[in-house]
């Protein structure tokens, strides 16, 4: 009972604050805030967002002392994405890096005392949720705890200091004001990190980027700072055995029939349900394909609940439940499988889109997240924890493999060498893809009909440069103003 007296005593003393603490907390919370907003001021998602999130990682390292090895590799993870917010500029990657980015900051705040992404269950991650939650709603008295205790001792001790701070202030500002104005002269870019806007709706947009960027932070250094939360509460219901080996018997007739339907349409029949229905073959092997992901990923929180809530007394029961769980994991990816094909047969026809190039991505997802599943019910039982880690693990690897592999470009690359099969090219839709596109595009004019070169080089060349200054720096702009220098 000592013991554990004392460790409680030496979690929770990491919320009482030292002065270096204080410093690197509230050092780290104003730096983020700070290049936060001028991310959210920039033109572009560029620099200043990376920066601030590279920021946030590093204060989580110094100030939130994290003693777990997974939220330091997570940490390591948030800093590997952060950059590539510069490196591309199309929103189908520019978002979901930042979400994930900050998601994976969140991670490593909440896992800073203990835990791992391949050991939690869903009760784990609801408790990590909560206790996420219960810190950010906290920030103000975090943050507002060692600011008042500095400023006591500054009431109490140290009045003859601020006298001679005050003195030293007024002899160096004057200076300070001369030799910055000579510097911000004399180079631009240093001028812009002290343009004030006195604007007063200005003034107010930048407090609040500047509180919201703020109290995020404060919050992930709260969290990572806690004691280590309760234990993740136990599942309040059961699911009866049985009534599980009859849902997973419905699901699985279910995906059986439609599987029968591919095979009768394959040999050639189904012809009168389609005449019924008004759809052409090409119709139908075009349709559905956004359903058949649905249903699919509506399958796996369903075979997850019935895995986790029924625990089967009896071999035989378990059994049954693991063979009809595989079985509807076999038919949801042969679901996807499907699906895929029939995204495929709608390109062949108009063309690839970045809507269906992710549609791919995804549709690949969710088949992994099947395979692991059904591994980790298969190889560990059914309270296999590190199937939700190993989902997230395939989903961030794939799209960090998207930011090097450059979607827009390849979606070019791809709809060129098509046209040049078929003839079918939207030239409106590839002017309208982002930066990221442009220098294949420039590339493969040649390879484009001499009546759309034309207009897809004078839309290229006639688009406007957004002029982000270097906190929105962004690596693909730079490199569609240096491909420019081909435009007449």
């Amino acid at each position: 009972m000592a013991a554990q007296a004392s460790a409680r005593g030496n979690r929770t003393s990491r919320l009482t604050f030292t002065r270096p603490a204080d410093v690197a907390v509230l050092l780290g919370i104003v730096v983020t805030a700070w290049l936060f907003d001028l991310g959210a001021h920039s033109a572009n998602i560029g620099l200043a967002f990376s920066a601030s999130l590279v920021a946030a990682a590093a204060a989580l390292a110094v100030a939130g002392r994290p003693h777990n090895g997974w939220s330091r590799l997570l940490l390591v993870a948030a800093v590997a994405m952060a950059p590539c917010l510069t490196l591309r500029a199309s929103p189908w990657l520019q978002w979901p890096d930042l979400v994930v980015t900050v998601g994976l900051l969140a991670c490593a705040a909440v896992m800073a005392s203990d835990g791992s992404p391949f050991g939690a269950s869903f009760a784990q991650v609801r408790a990590w949720t909560a206790r996420l939650l219960s810190n950010m709603a906290q920030v103000a008295a975090f943050v507002g705890a060692p600011l008042s205790a500095a400023g006591d001792r500054l009431t109490r001790d140290a009045r003859p200091t601020i006298k001679q701070l005050g003195r030293g202030l007024a002899i160096a500002i004057p200076i300070a004001c001369v030799i910055g104005f000579l510097l911000a002269s004399a180079d631009p870019i240093f001028a812009s990190f002290f343009k004030l806007d006195l604007d007063p709706a200005s003034l107010l947009e930048h407090l609040f980027w500047l509180a919201l960027g703020g109290w995020v932070m404060g919050g992930l250094l709260r969290t990572s700072l806690n004691a280590a939360g309760e234990q993740p509460p136990r599942p309040l219901w059961r699911i009866n055995p049985l009534e599980a080996v009859v849902v997973l018997l419905v699901v699985d007739a279910i995906f059986l029939a439609f599987g029968a339907a591919q095979l009768v349409t394959a040999l050639g029949g189904g012809v009168e349900a389609l005449h019924a229905a008004n759809m052409t073959y090409a119709e139908y092997a075009r349709s559905g394909f956004f359903q058949l992901l649905a249903a699919a990923a509506i399958t796996l929180p369903l075979l997850r609940i019935l895995t986790t809530l029924s625990k089967a007394p009896t071999r035989r029961l378990r059994l049954a439940i693991t063979v009809l769980v595989e079985l509807a994991v076999l038919l949801t990816i042969a679901v996807v499988v499907v699906a895929h094909q029939r995204l495929s047969l709608y390109e062949a026809a108009y063309g690839f889109t970045m809507l269906r190039l992710y549609s791919h991505v995804f549709a690949l997802w969710i088949a992994l997240v099947f395979a692991f599943f059904g591994a980790s019910i298969l190889g560990a039982g059914f309270d296999a924890r590190w199937f939700p880690g190993a989902a997230a693990a395939a989903g961030l690897a794939l799209l960090f493999g998207l930011n090097i592999l450059n979607p827009e470009a390849l979606v070019v690359r791809l709809n060129v060498t098509q046209s040049s099969a078929n003839h079918l090219l939207d030239p409106a839709y590839l002017a309208g893809l982002s930066d990221d596109a442009v220098p294949d595009l420039l590339k493969l004019l040649p390879h484009i009909s001499p009546g759309q070169q034309g207009e897809l080089r004078r839309q290229l060349c006639q688009r406007n440069e957004s002029q982000g200054g270097w906190a929105g720096y962004n690596v693909a702009q730079q490199t569609v103003r240096t491909a420019r220098d081909s435009c007449p």
